[in-house]
């Protein structure tokens, strides 16, 4: 049954019959009222509705109205553009990350130089143990470590300068589609 509601609901949006489109969805939530794709239709066809209805409105000498396909292309720029700029945010906070990271080892370097152990003793943390180094050790480890944490800042403000690129191009396709 539930396939019959989706298709005939389908067959309406193509058709740009968002009434009857959204009327058959609601039938068919009467028999599942969870089913994921009839959700996800209704989401959609709402989604349509609401972009004819803004063409139709008082720019409708300025803009062309979207078709169904140019909805559907609309939208999924959009779902693209939300993930693109969720990860940006995800590739920045590794970035503030990493320095973070250089800014304490570098902190501990500092200390390290400025106040050595007299009794030649240190420690260094791997996991959740502590294990004795000696001078030369530690600072080999603390050099090394800021030399990665550079390195990673420095790939990430790559990535993060190629998200920017995707984001703007993203923004501007979808600029275009709906400005025709």
């Amino acid at each position: 049954f539930i396939k019959g509601y989706y298709r005939l609901a389908s067959a309406q949006l193509e058709s740009k019959e968002y009434n009857d489109a959204e009327a058959t969805i609601k039938q068919g939530l009467t028999i599942d009222a969870n089913n994921s794709q009839l959700l996800k239709m209704l989401r959609t066809i709402k989604q349509a509705s609401a972009l004819s209805a803004r063409s139709n409105g008082s720019k409708m000498n300025n803009q062309r109205q979207l078709d169904t396909a140019a909805a559907r292309e609309l939208q999924e720029l959009q779902i693209q553009h939300s993930n693109t700029v969720r990860e940006y945010n995800l590739i920045e906070a590794n970035r503030n990350k990493a320095q973070r990271e250089e800014k304490m080892y570098g902190i501990s370097l500092q200390e390290l130089e400025q106040n050595p152990s007299s009794s030649n003793n240190y420690f260094r943390s791997v996991g959740k143990i502590f294990v004795k180094s000696t001078e030369p050790q530690i600072l080999e480890h603390l050099n090394n470590n800021i030399a990665d944490q550079k390195k990673k800042q420095k790939e990430l403000t790559g990535k993060l300068e190629y998200m920017e690129k995707k984001m703007k191009s993203q923004q501007l396709n979808m600029k275009e589609l709906t400005s025709g």
